[in-house]
């Protein structure tokens, strides 16, 4: 008995370290992240705690451009891939009775596509020397230059919130799947309709209500991902002057922490603590 008591205490030792591991390195970064962003930089003379860096980022111009640029790409991405979500999983598997499907299949296709590599292809569609704008060109003979429009890159966040929408929209499509093989929902759609309801009505109003209970974690890690997004808002936000103020908040955080200059890492803390507390909501 007390050997099996041993074993099973034992078997269960590996994934509480990992899980302390994990989670205790992430505390650790963030607690230093915190305390740098109150002014605690002994490097730099800081030995008490202060609000200086907060007042810096106020002052900072780029701030506000950079909050709305962020809210607005994440917050239509996210609506956007949910609705669009539903609406696919609506369509080809009502019932959740065919999760393994061609269409999920082709979803997981897309999740394997890593995020920097779809906004690369992305911009150089977009671009206005990008492939579309050739193929019209080509077909129409209306652009015998490129057009001088900001397509990629542009002030308000459109090019990174259709990135974030195209590879968002498979990852909610499949759990939206997998939600819908859990539920089951044949047997209510039968009953709606055999009362009057059309299919599509019937779905909106008795399915979904059961169905975002299940997925809304992963629509969550959706918005938090695309709040904090940084290999894609690299390539698809300004990142040089003038139009560099109006870049998501990611951008000019990883760029100036990469420049290795310590002054500014006040101010710059102060972001990151900002930038996590409007992902955590």
């Amino acid at each position: 008995m007390k050997r099996a008591s041993l074993t099973s205490h034992l078997g269960k030792l590996p994934p509480a370290l990992a899980l302390l591991l994990l989670v205790g390195t992430i505390l650790v970064g963030l607690c230093f992240v915190v305390v740098t962003g109150f002014g605690y930089l002994p490097a730099l003379g800081g030995d008490t705690l202060s609000l200086d860096g907060f007042r810096r980022l106020l002052a900072d111009p780029r701030l506000t451009p950079s909050l709305l640029a962020t809210l607005t790409a994440g917050l239509v991405a996210t609506l956007a891939s949910f609705l669009t979500a539903l609406a696919l999983a609506a369509r080809f598997d009502p019932t959740g009775e065919n999760e393994q499907g061609w269409a999920h299949r082709l979803a997981v296709a897309v999740l394997a596509l890593p995020h920097v590599a779809l906004g690369l292809g992305l911009a150089f569609l977009l671009m206005p020397s990008g492939w579309v704008m050739r193929v019209v060109a080509w077909t129409t003979g209306l652009f015998p230059v490129p057009p001088d429009w900001l397509l990629v890159t542009d002030t308000g966040g459109v090019a990174l919130a259709l990135g974030l929408f195209l590879k968002e929209t498979p990852f909610l499509f499949v759990a939206t799947l997998t939600a819908l093989a859990q539920l089951k929902p044949a047997p209510i759609l039968l009953m709606a309709q055999s009362l009057g309801y059309q299919n599509h009505m019937a779905w909106v109003k008795l399915v979904l209500p059961r169905l975002y209970p299940i997925i809304r974690f992963p629509v969550l890690a959706v918005l938090a991902y695309s709040l904090s997004v940084v290999e894609m808002a690299l390539v698809l936000v300004p990142g040089t002057p003038p139009h560099c103020r109006y870049s998501s908040c990611a951008g000019p955080t990883i760029r100036t922490w990469r420049s290795g200059f310590l002054p500014p890492r006040r101010p710059l803390c102060s972001c990151c603590w900002c930038h996590l507390r409007s992902c955590c909501g």
